[in-house]
């Protein structure tokens, strides 16, 4: 899911639910459970990747 965001930041909830097989409620869900906890960053426009282990 993040190496779709990461490739495409205007991608859909739809389009990542259709490749990854998943409800478009679950990719909603990851999506803010990841940008609440900061690994996704930025509007999805201007989306940055943070990874504390680098």
């Amino acid at each position: 899911m993040l190496y779709l965001v990461q490739k495409d930041a205007r991608i859909s909830y739809k389009e990542i639910a259709k490749i990854l097989n998943r409800s478009e409620t679950t990719i909603r869900d990851r999506i803010k459970s990841m940008e609440e906890a900061g690994i996704i960053q930025g509007s999805r426009h201007n989306t940055r990747l943070y990874c504390p282990d680098r």
